[in-house]
């Protein structure tokens, strides 16, 4: 949930994002996680989207950064709101990875 809150002094609004959201990306979700599932590399810096080998690498580390709050996230979901039983908290298997192999069948 994002709240919006407004500001007593000049009366303008603004929204609190949650720590797990990250505001001003400027490519699109598609291109982010073609980096990241390296279907987008270095190599390909003449794609049309033109990444920069910098940005690559700054989403690469804050994936790797970000993956056991990731994980959490995704197995706090899967417990609390799909209801999938105590063994989804307890698996040693990365939930992420068992997402990607179902959505790519």
């Amino acid at each position: 949930m994002i709240r919006r809150f407004r500001c007593q002094n000049c009366h303008s609004y603004y929204n609190e994002l949650p720590n797990c959201l990250v505001p001003y990306k400027h490519y699109e979700a598609e291109v982010i996680a073609d980096v990241l599932d390296e279907v987008i590399l270095p190599e390909d810096l003449d794609s049309e989207d033109y990444l920069s080998f910098n940005t690559m690498l700054r989403w690469l580390q804050w994936f790797r950064e970000n993956l056991q709050r990731i994980e959490g996230y995704l197995r706090t979901a899967g417990y609390q709101i799909l209801n999938l039983g105590e063994e989804l908290l307890f698996t040693p298997d990365l939930l992420l990875n068992k997402i990607i192999e179902g959505v790519s069948k």
